[in-house]
């Protein structure tokens, strides 16, 4: 026998239908196996009831495979790839969220491009492969974003900002920088503009790198996540605007960072509505000072909080007990200590004791770290 039958080449890839790394494999041998391999592939899609979308498909595959093993230089590939894309392009409806991590301009692909992207409501973009002319031109025809994620921000990208300009309702951005460079100001200010839709931003790295002047423009946030490394001098202008800014219905607060802003979080929560359900503050800062200011801004301000990370000084344990007896529903609590083991004195025993004395039923998850020591009485 030179070759299976195509029965019994059906029989097995049925068997492998499960296994799509191998049914992938199969596909790229010849046409023959092919043809027999796309169907059980796309079975769960619309795509393989449709006989001009398969009939296109397999035109795709035997232009390159050209009767012959499979040898795709660079330029059949981008062709064959973007022959795929066009085909799910336009038998696609109704998608909400799409990442796009390729250099190929999706948007041009084919006349309905248009219907397709304008219906999305979550887009995650990586620029290291994703251009800028690329995104302008996704700016003509997506503008109803309610999610923008965007990886990978190393340089000034104006189609970026030409897309953010188009969105009607922009309600959540998320920012991953990988420069320490400064990058434009266009940015921050097309964030600005946004500012009475957007309520939920993230910010990785953007310390440093961009002016933060566009929070004080976000007025209707509630959820505000930035985590950053950076020297103590380059924090100067992120803590004034911090200190200078007011969300009234913020709900959630991450702040992981390398130095000490407890004193501008302290100043920005007493400006909210005492809506905050959710308060996480890291440092690898150990000398970091204002941490009972923080504890007694939430204290006072934040009755509705569930879960609460944040640092322990040596002179914080009054604002501890206060923390238990004002926050009633409080579920999650995790203090990390800056004491060395040469300033504990006696502080493990009084906060086990504070803890134990005041905590309430809700608040089934505690976890302390640090270096401070407990007396075998305190068990």
């Amino acid at each position: 026998m030179e070759k299976l039958s195509i029965d019994c080449l059906s029989y097995i890839f049925n068997e492998l239908r499960t296994d799509n790394k191998s049914l992938y494999s199969c596909l790229l041998i010849n046409k023959e196996w092919c043809r027999l391999v796309v169907p059980i592939l796309w079975e769960r899609y619309p795509y393989s009831n449709c006989e001009e979308s398969q009939e296109k498909f397999y035109k795709i595959t035997n232009f390159v495979f050209e009767g012959q093993a499979l040898n795709v230089n660079f330029s059949k590939k981008y062709l064959l790839s973007q022959e795929i894309y066009k085909l799910f392009i336009r038998q696609c409806e109704g998608i909400k969220r799409l990442e796009w991590k390729i250099f190929l301009p999706l948007s041009s692909f084919s006349e309905a491009s248009t219907k397709f992207f304008s219906q999305l409501h979550d887009l995650y973009i990586d620029l290291s492969y994703v251009t800028s002319n690329n995104i302008n031109d996704m700016a003509q025809i997506c503008k109803n974003l309610n999610v923008l994620y965007v990886d990978c921000y190393s340089q000034g990208i104006t189609g970026l900002i030409s897309l953010i300009n188009a969105q009607r309702n922009l309600k959540e951005i998320i920012l991953k920088f990988r420069t320490k460079e400064r990058l434009c100001e266009e940015l921050g200010e097309a964030l600005a503009r946004k500012g009475c839709t957007i309520n939920n931003i993230t910010l990785f790295c953007s310390v440093g790198v961009i002016s933060h002047s566009f929070l004080t423009s976000l007025v209707n946030l509630k959820r505000l996540s930035i985590c950053y490394r950076l020297k103590s001098y380059e924090g100067i202008e992120f803590k004034k605007y911090l200190a200078n800014t007011i969300f009234p219905d913020l709900r959630s607060l991450i702040i992981n960072d390398d130095s000490s802003c407890f004193k501008e979080l302290a100043m920005l929560i007493e400006k909210t509505k005492g809506n905050i359900s959710d308060v996480s503050i890291k440092t690898l800062d150990i000398s970091v000072e204002n941490t009972g200011m923080l504890l007694k801004a939430i204290s006072n301000h934040c009755p509705k909080i569930e879960q609460l990370t944040t640092h322990l000084g040596p002179n914080d344990l009054i604002y501890v007990r206060s923390l238990l007896m004002n926050c009633k529903i409080l579920v999650r609590l995790t203090l990390d200590s800056l004491n060395s083991c040469n300033e504990n004195n006696g502080i493990g025993d009084e906060l086990l004791d504070i803890l134990t004395k005041f905590s309430l039923k809700t608040l089934t998850y505690i976890t302390i770290n640090g270096n401070l020591v407990y007396s075998i009485d305190a068990f």
